[in-house]
């Protein structure tokens, strides 16, 4: 690792809070430093980083901001040089002030503000609101799936971390979806499932232990989301959940062996991971 160079390729990472650290043991601090390690060892073998998420002053995407500035390698006095990527969706970009650019910016950080989803009116581009009824949260998780294949088109690789698997906003869990557009689109996949969440439920899938079946399940858990996936059946404009059961090692496409593989999604070793 110490002698790579992905000569500025564009690694995506899919990396949220896991819901079931705790029951892990694994601890948030231990789960930060995974993240921070396997974006530095990025950073300093000349790769670019690509994410999709809000800029929570607790999030990822401040983490990023702080990591990038500390260890991006090329000549810190070049304005133009930038080490991250960070896609917002709809509405959210419209709700960052351009003083909040600059300093992401500063911190080589580029904001980049996805298209819309189909949901959204061409008016209400530059509109923000809240996801307070079914038509806005149909809205809101359109322009969610919109934003990750834009991402994840400019990438040529992913990194899939933990993850929320109830609650989320979008049709699909954020990583569970990032997960299925990268394989879809053909991309190196390195999963993570150690650390739970998400990640840990891909494993699972691809050990056969579980189905799309138990993803959609844990979905329905929330009334906000059982109400969006009710409507979609009902309309037509269905939820594909099953094209999870065609997934097995194969799709990874990532240079591991099967054995490699199987090391990866339930190692806990920071360094082993890395």
């Amino acid at each position: 690792i110490d002698n790579a160079n992905f000569k500025e390729a564009k690694i995506g990472i899919s990396v949220s809070d896991s819901p079931n650290l705790q029951e892990l043991g694994i601890g948030k601090e231990m789960f930060k430093d995974l993240t921070i390690e396997l974006s530095r060892h990025i950073l300093k073998a000349n790769g670019r980083m690509i994410y999709g998420g809000n800029l929570d002053k607790d999030g990822f995407t401040t983490l990023f901001r702080d990591l990038s500035y500390q260890y991006g390698q090329k000549e810190k006095a070049d304005s133009n040089v930038e080490y991250f990527d960070n896609y917002l969706s709809w509405p959210l970009y419209n709700n960052v002030t351009t003083s909040v650019r600059a300093k992401f910016l500063n911190s080589r950080i580029n904001l980049i503000d996805a298209t819309p989803g189909d949901k959204v009116h061409n008016s209400e581009y530059g509109d923000y609101i809240k996801p307070t009824t079914l038509e806005l949260r149909l809205k809101y998780a359109s322009s969610l799936t919109s934003m990750r294949k834009q991402m994840i088109e400019s990438s040529v690789a992913r990194i899939i971390v933990g993850g929320k698997v109830s609650g989320f906003s979008g049709y699909m869990a954020g990583v569970v979806e990032e997960f299925k557009l990268s394989v879809e689109n053909s991309h190196p996949v390195f999963v993570v499932g150690g650390f739970g969440g998400a990640a840990q439920m891909i494993t699972q899938l691809l050990e056969g232990h579980i189905t799309s079946k138990d993803f959609l399940n844990k979905a329905l858990e929330d009334p906000k989301y059982k109400e969006l996936y009710e409507w979609c059946e009902l309309n037509g404009e269905y939820i594909h959940y099953e094209v999870l059961d065609t997934f097995n090692f194969d799709i990874l496409n990532n240079g591991l062996s099967e054995e490699e593989n199987i090391r990866l999604l339930h190692s806990v070793d920071i360094m082993e991971i890395v």
